[in-house]
């Protein structure tokens, strides 16, 4: 069977990190008592009331697709406090609600780049960035933050990172894995 070159792109990334945390999960099964520090999977199961919610809104008939865009009342509420928080108009047009954060990260990326662009990653980075980024054909930039810096990115790295080719800067505070929380700086 002949597969599509994507498949190729994507073979291997982030495999590693999530060996760990498949380990790691058996461990805990098997007995061992350890704290998972791997993948960011919830450890606590959501409140009642969010279970019962849904519940009762799937048993009055909420069983149909919803707005590709995502449910109008959320994105209105979203663009609200948005607005709020910014002082800028932002209207539930402008809003888009996603599944989950990797299919947020791929849809914007497969928006913004494509082959022969680059994407810049602040390193260490979260499991599932090569592979999302690679999806695009756009190619993954690794830019260091050290330790001594808190693992916070800088200016100078960035631009050090920076070519004719760069396109876009994935980005998120707090950093996912590290924790750091950037400054308007």
């Amino acid at each position: 069977m002949r597969y599509a070159s994507i498949s190729g792109r994507l073979a291997g990334l982030g495999s590693d990190k999530w060996a760990v945390h498949i380990e790691g999960r058996k461990r805990m099964a098997a007995g061992t008592d350890m704290i998972m520090l791997s993948i960011g999977e919830p450890d606590l199961p959501p409140p009642a009331a969010v279970l019962d919610a849904a519940t009762d809104a799937m048993r009055a008939g909420r069983t149909k697709y919803a707005d590709g865009q995502g449910e109008r009342s959320a994105r209105s509420a979203i663009a609200d406090m948005l607005t709020r928080r910014s002082g800028l108009p932002v209207g539930a047009r402008d809003i888009v609600c996603m599944s989950g954060t990797q299919h947020g990260i791929f849809a914007t990326l497969a928006t913004l780049v494509e082959d022969g662009d680059e994407v810049l990653v602040p390193d260490p980075f979260y499991a599932t960035y090569e592979g999302v980024i690679a999806a695009t054909g756009a190619k993954f930039v690794s830019v260091p933050t050290l330790p001594e810096d808190n693992f916070h990115l800088t200016a100078e790295a960035v631009e050090r990172a920076i070519t004719p080719r760069t396109r876009a800067l994935l980005l998120n505070t707090p950093s996912n894995p590290t924790g750091a929380v950037l400054s308007g700086e």
